[in-house]
């Protein structure tokens, strides 16, 4: 099988559509902004209150 890794992703690949549908079923993404918040902007608490500190 192309594209597959691990034996679970090729026993996975060569189920039929409808039983891969089931598999999925109930699985949710992650929302990626929520993952990368920290990174995209700064939380102000924070630095308000390292600030308050350094006085």
């Amino acid at each position: 099988m192309k594209g597959c890794c691990t034996p679970e992703c090729m026993h996975i690949a060569s189920l039929p559509m409808e039983e891969q549908k089931k598999l999925r079923r109930g699985r949710t993404k992650q929302d990626s902004l929520s993952v990368y918040k920290s990174r995209l902007r700064p939380n102000l608490k924070e630095i308000i209150a390292g600030a308050k500190l350094d006085r």
